[in-house]
């Protein structure tokens, strides 16, 4: 079974440099690949390996190239499937965030930091999700982390779905415009590398910047809490000094002599 699942993902780990032999069968099966191998790389979280940016190119290029191959057909299921795949790790991070703060005995992740990290994604993390879709890893673990955080799916789900249109956008155009180009056939791979650097450099920098807002939540966050907790340590004091000195008056009073009313 191992060995089976094995070839499986080696061979969509090809599919970049086999899209001819692919699209030389007929029906649907290798669109139904191209689908299946674009949600397993957003939404299997452990599948990050497969490829993503290069097999849109490819397949763009290809279609560019190609009468086998409908370019409409193609939009539908990359679009689709990527929006899926992140909707999915989305509904994982739910799932897996919702175990987590059923438990008592061990806690694995600081609880502001799950508190702040649900704020962030409710109030400035949805940008976050948009560019991070450009950027192979982030793209597999933020819808998990924002689902994680218990993030309400009415304030994700328009952002997962505009970084995958958006994604797809920039990706398609390129590999269906400059695929069917004879110096950029020749250097494919080089196109590929160039588009994924460029779109990656700005999106990159946009994500370390908000992931220093997050820390800088996170500390603040702390700090207010272990303020709070001393405040609430010192007026615990006071008040246990207050009843014991009210408990040494009362103590040292002079007991009343009934025979003065006389």
């Amino acid at each position: 079974m191992i060995e089976f699942i094995n070839t499986i993902l080696k061979y969509l780990s090809s599919l970049p440099e086999n899209l001819d032999q692919l699209f030389s069968q007929a029906g649907i099966w290798p669109y139904a690949l191209l689908w299946v191998n674009l949600f397993l790389e957003t939404g299997g979280l452990i599948f990050n390996f497969l490829p993503g940016n290069s097999l849109v190119l490819a397949a763009s290029a290809f279609a560019a190239n190609s009468d086998q191959v409908n370019i409409g057909t193609l939009v539908l299921l990359f679009v689709t499937s990527t929006f899926l795949g992140d909707f999915t790790s989305f509904m994982l991070g739910r799932f897996f965030g919702k175990k987590y703060q059923k438990q008592t005995r061990i806690r694995f992740i600081n609880q502001d930091h799950f508190e702040t990290a649900h704020e962030y994604f409710e109030a400035n993390g949805k940008r976050t999700l948009i560019v991070s879709r450009f950027i192979p890893i982030f793209r597999g673990i933020l819808p998990f982390a924002a689902g994680f955080s218990q993030t309400n799916p009415q304030v994700i789900l328009p952002f997962l779905a505009s970084g995958a249109l958006l994604w797809n956008i920039v990706y398609i155009s390129v590999g269906y415009i400059f695929g069917n180009l004879p110096a950029v056939q020749e250097n494919f791979s080089l196109l590929i590398g160039a588009v994924i650097i460029i779109t990656m450099i700005p999106t990159f920098f946009i994500v370390i910047y908000n992931f220093r807002k997050f820390k800088k939540s996170v500390q603040e966050k702390t700090l207010e809490r272990k303020l709070l907790e001393a405040k609430d340590e010192d007026t615990q004091k006071t008040e246990a000094k207050i009843e014991e000195i009210e408990e040494i008056e009362s103590s040292a009073e002079p007991s009343k002599n009934p025979t003065e009313d006389l």
